[in-house]
Parts: structure tokens; C-alpha cells; sequence
């Protein structure tokens, strides 16, 4: 059975309260085969060593274009950092009052305002549920909902602050099954893919629903990426929905999501649960894979990259992104970008790097702009965040 592992982290906080976290090489693993589609025909894009060993492959499929860490820290390894890191996670502000689960309630809220439009059935099962906020704004619209979070420190916010019922144990056992079960921002943190989709999707009622939250590769990443520890997978709205297809699960609606006002747009599905059997045949288009490639190299202070994009880090202090050290400076001796500390002409060089890469300059400064306004003057809103988009799947 599928043992459950999430690698979320509260990234602002660990950057202020940096620790080290040692790895040796019997602590890596590599994958062999695409968590999507099986596929054995993979293309890296970049690698992270420390001392002298790979601790981060990211690779993209020849086949679904998923972007996945071929080579990657184990689970366990992961369960032993978090165990290291259990003094700072403990100080987190979870409170309701908060800028940051006020956003995360609003979400939730919007989302459960859709779905009452899709059907009338109203038991939940949120997986990833952390301090539980986001299931509070279901359970105040009178959702009979549970929650499961492998974190027992912010289980225990969920059921102190919230009186959210969790359950435990694996999925696949569970007695109860649900009318929905939602998976927000969680199936990117996820080390074995399938197995863990497969036993959710058990908790599921025949003709039920499940709702997928991840962001969106082409949006989302840059070349920080290649170091972002806490993400196992990076998904486009067609590989997610082909994945859905293998547990016959039918995509009919797709949403367009934001963790914060004007933010990234993410990816949102509504998939059904199929009674009878189905899968989509037809894989994902492969010929996006030199468009992501080109992503990676997004900001980085160099014009003519080599693949694999080779980084290398002196120590681990961060468990969302690898390193606090935020300067990619390439070792022409090496071949390689080695992270450095600040630096003022480093700075210079990154920004300008960063600004040629953006899509659209304008936009990013319009938005940065709305961004910070709206703490000031509540009247600027994003109707986007506010009222979340829809449209309906063709099958």
C-alpha cells in the first residue's frame, strides 16, 4: 500500500530559521520508470549535486511531458528532516486571523461555492488538509467533512482550532467513502504517484467526484525550480488529466485556481468517478519538451545554456528549496552554477536576467503593483481570486 508522505514547508519561516540537514548517497533514489505513463524514455534537464554526489534530477518524459525529480532524497529521509525540523514547524502562526489562512479559507470557500453548483452531495474528504482552515470554510457551509494530514503537529491545529474530524490510517481500509475528496496543492509533494492516487480514489463513491489542485508547469516554473526540493512532480493540464484517465477518472471541469490575489493561475480539475471503465488512449502532446526546457533556464545570468543544467550546492538548510544561498554563479572550470550568498553585482546581474526572461514586463509590474495596493486599499480586488473560473470538459 501507498505510505502517504507530503512535502510541504513554510518557506518564508525556514528562510528565517535556517538549519542544515546532512545526506549521504544510500539516502537517494532513482526512478526508472515516468510516474504518469510508464514511459522509460526520459530526457534531464538539470542536476543538483552536494560534495560529490546527484541528489536532484529533474527529467522531463519523451512521452507525456511530465516533469518529474528522476533522482530524488527517499520519503525517509524526509520523515527524519521533518523530525529535525519539528522545534521551528512548531512555531508556524497557524491562527485564524492571519493574512495567509484567511486566504486559504477564501479558497476553500470559493471552491466549495462551485461544487454546490455541480451536485447536492456533501461529504468531504480533503487530503493535504494542513491546520485545517481551508476545510473550516466547507464545515460552515454545513459539509459533513473530514480531513487527513500526515503532519501531526498541524493535524492537531486542525482538530484543536477547527473541530475537523481526521482519519487515519490507509485509505484503501477506510469505512467511510465520500461524495468528494479533494487533493489541493498536494499531488506535486508526492514520491509514489500512482500508488498513492490509486488508494485515494477508493475512498471515492461510485459516480463521486475528485478534485486536483497543482500548479501549473508552464506558469509556474523558472529556473529556481531545479532546486525546489518539496515538489516531486510539475504537471500540464494534459498529463494531469491523462493520469486521472488511468483510475477511470473522467475530467468535466477544469478550474483556474489562485493561492493569492493576482498570483500565478495554478491547474484545477473536476474529475468523476466513472462507474463503468475508462481511460483516455491518446497521450499528452510530446512536443512541448523544448518549450520546458527553455523554462529552466529562465533567469539564469548565463545566454547559452548546456543540458543538463548542472548546480552545485554546499549544504542543505532549507527543506522547500535546497539552499538560502540565492545567486547562481557559473564555474566556467566546471560547467556547472554554483550557488553563492549575496553579492552585490550578482544581485544586478540576477535582476536584469530575471526581467529579459518575464513573458510580459508590463503585466508583471501591474500586478506587483496591484499586488501590494490591495493591503493598502481594500477597494483593489482580483475577481479572478475572488470568484473562481470554470469551464466544462469535453469527454
Amino acid at each position: 500500500m501507498c505510505k502517504v508522505v507530503s512535502i510541504k514547508a513554510d518557506v518564508n519561516y525556514q528562510k528565517r530559521q535556517a538549519m542544515n540537514y546532512t545526506i549521504s548517497a544510500d539516502d537517494i533514489e532513482v526512478l526508472r520508470l515516468c510516474p504518469v505513463c510508464n514511459s522509460e524514455v526520459y530526457v534531464a534537464i538539470s542536476e543538483v549535486y552536494y560534495m560529490n554526489f546527484s541528489i536532484l534530477t529533474t527529467s522531463c518524459c519523451t512521452n507525456c511531458c511530465f516533469v518529474f525529480r528522476s533522482t530524488r532524497p527517499k520519503a525517509l529521509w524526509f520523515q527524519n528532516s521533518w523530525i529535525k525540523r519539528e522545534k521551528i514547524t512548531n512555531k508556524i502562526d497557524y491562527s485564524f486571523h492571519t493574512a495567509l489562512e484567511q486566504r486559504r479559507y477564501n479558497r476553500y470557500k470559493n471552491l466549495a461555492v462551485f461544487l454546490e453548483k455541480v451536485t447536492d452531495k456533501r461529504s468531504m474528504l480533503d487530503v493535504g488538509t494542513g491546520p485545517g482552515t481551508g476545510l473550516r470554510a466547507f464545515k460552515d457551509r454545513a459539509w459533513d467533512v473530514a480531513g487527513f494530514e500526515p503532519d501531526p503537529s498541524r493535524a492537531k491545529i486542525a482538530v484543536q482550532q477547527h473541530g475537523i474530524k481526521m482519519v487515519e490510517g490507509k485509505f484503501d481500509e477506510l469505512s467511510e467513502k465520500f461524495d468528494f475528496v479533494s487533493l489541493i496543492h498536494t499531488l506535486e509533494h508526492m514520491h509514489n504517484l500512482y500508488d498513492f492516487l490509486s488508494d485515494v480514489v477508493k475512498c471515492i463513491k461510485p459516480g463521486g467526484y475528485i478534485y486536483m489542485e497543482v500548479p501549473d508547469l508552464l506558469h509556474f516554473v523558472n529556473w529556481r525550480d531545479a532546486l525546489y526540493l518539496e515538489h516531486m512532480g510539475n504537471f500540464t493540464i494534459e498529463n494531469l488529466i491523462f493520469m486521472g484517465s488511468r483510475f477511470s477518472l473522467s475530467a468535466k471541469y477544469q478550474l483556474f485556481p489562485k493561492t493569492q490575489p493576482f498570483g500565478k493561475t495554478h491547474i484545477g480539475v473536476l474529475f468523476k468517478k466513472e462507474i463503468e471503465h475508462y481511460q483516455k488512449n491518446d497521450l499528452p502532446c510530446p512536443d512541448q519538451l523544448e518549450r520546458i526546457k527553455l523554462l529552466y533556464t529562465r533567469g539564469l545570468p548565463k545566454n547559452r545554456i548546456d543540458f543538463p543544467i548542472k548546480y552545485q550546492i554546499s549544504e542543505i538548510n532549507n527543506l522547500a528549496v535546497t539552499t538560502d544561498k540565492k545567486y547562481p554563479l557559473f564555474d566556467k572550470r566546471n560547467h556547472c552554477f554554483v550557488m553563492s550568498s549575496a553579492n552585490f553585482f550578482a544581485k544586478i546581474k540576477l535582476v536584469m536576467f530575471k526581467l529579459i526572461a518575464l513573458d510580459n514586463l508590463g503585466q508583471f509590474i501591474l500586478n506587483c503593483f496591484r499586488s501590494y495596493a490591495s493591503k493598502i486599499l481594500p477597494i483593489l480586488k482580483d475577481d479572478d481570486f475572488e470568484n473562481i473560473k470554470a469551464i466544462k470538459r469535453e469527454p
